[in-house]
């Protein structure tokens, strides 16, 4: 009997432990205000992320190199180093033993005259002139300029 009293003591102990957490008071949350803030981990530092420009807001391309010439430098050039700097003549004309180029711009007319040398060789510069479109004077070196930068800006728009 002992044993089963024993048992019997055993299950009430158990039985009273188990109503017990049954009806035990629900644990209560942290409390807010004058109770220590609990330390957050720190967060990994992330390197910024570069903005992206807008593709609707490119920089336009630079402006060409416009070199800086005379008229007298184009002397003893043969046509294709001129129609490499200027482009194809807006008139040509061949009259043995000249030929006549004539570049239009804007602002003046160029006009280059190639003859060809004694030895034979390729005609080459051998005299320009330079006028206004207006009656205004233009020099040489404005016309030639002018019409350089007109040239590459025709170039670069993809006209030429």
């Amino acid at each position: 009997m002992k044993r089963r009293t024993r048992a019997l003591s055993i299950a009430a102990s158990l039985s009273a432990g188990l109503v017990s957490a049954c009806v035990a008071p629900p644990p209560q949350p942290p409390a807010v205000g004058n109770a220590p803030a609990k330390e957050l981990p720190k967060a990994k530092t992330l390197a910024p992320v570069p903005e992206a420009a807008p593709e609707t807001a490119l920089a336009p391309p630079p402006a060409p190199v416009v070199p800086k010439l005379n008229p007298d430098e184009l002397r003893g050039s043969v046509s294709e180093q001129v129609t490499t700097l200027l482009g194809d003549p807006d008139f040509r004309r061949d009259d043995a033993p000249a030929q006549l180029m004539q570049y239009r711009g804007a602002r003046c007319i160029l006009d280059l005259f190639l003859y060809v040398d004694e030895a034979g060789g390729p005609h080459r510069v051998a005299h320009i002139e330079t006028r206004g479109r207006t009656v205004a004077k233009i020099s040489g070196e404005d016309c030639l300029q002018s019409l350089l930068q007109e040239r590459q800006r025709d170039r670069a728009a993809g006209h030429g």
